[in-house]
């Protein structure tokens, strides 16, 4: 998986180089468009910095989330209202709480892998990690490669912001249930392959600019 990897991230690197040397304009609906804007489902751009996100490649072994067990968490991953709230358990929660403890352990995880196991890496480049894993575009990524939507029976939910929410709704779903460590753990070997990765793109980027 990781040569799959690497390959896919060259082709990106590549496509990314020539838009930034060579801005062929093409025309759709009477507005012109960079080569950079020809990244689609395989190759996403974030949004501030234009670069490409990390995807799994086809046939990759996809790391897949501890199942949900509770009827009740299985019924508000459901939902697409955030605020309606449910009795559970773990006490009265809704879509959104759910959103907002995995938002904080998704964040938390990112943090502590990349200064515990990345620790040789300059500031610079950790803040760029930080912030594209963090990312509602690359969570969105994350979660098409997981078919999140699919296992949550969430199908109707569209959008990069509504998707990612989900995901880190999943995500405190999973802390409830199988508690912080385990979260922590999957979530650190879900972004583990997009780390040298997103650091061949940072190092491309700087290149260019310089």
């Amino acid at each position: 998986m990781q040569r799959a990897i690497l390959s896919t991230a060259k082709q990106m690197l590549k496509a990314y180089r020539l838009s930034k040397s060579n801005p062929v304009l093409h025309a759709t609906s009477g507005k012109p468009k960079s080569q950079a804007s020809k990244f689609s489902t395989s190759q996403t751009k974030t949004k501030k910095a234009s670069l490409p996100l990390f995807q799994y490649p086809p046939g990759a072994d996809v790391p897949i989330p501890p199942a949900i067990t509770s009827r009740e968490l299985q019924r508000l991953l459901r939902q697409s209202i955030g605020h309606q709230e449910v009795q559970t358990k773990y006490g009265t929660l809704s879509l959104k709480r759910l959103e907002q403890i995995g938002d904080v352990k998704y964040n938390a995880a990112i943090v502590r892998h990349l200064v515990k196991m990345q620790p040789q890496i300059a500031w610079p480049e950790m803040m760029y990690l930080r912030n594209v894993l963090c990312s509602n575009a690359q969570l969105n990524a994350f979660a098409k490669g997981m078919r999140t939507l699919d296992r949550v029976k969430a199908p109707s939910v569209t959008g990069v912001k509504r998707v990612a929410d989900i995901q880190e709704a999943e995500f405190g779903a999973v802390v409830l249930e199988r508690g912080r460590y385990t979260t922590e753990k999957f979530i650190q070997t879900l972004i583990d392959p997009a780390i040298p990765f997103h650091r061949e793109v940072f190092r491309a980027h700087e290149r260019i600019r310089t």
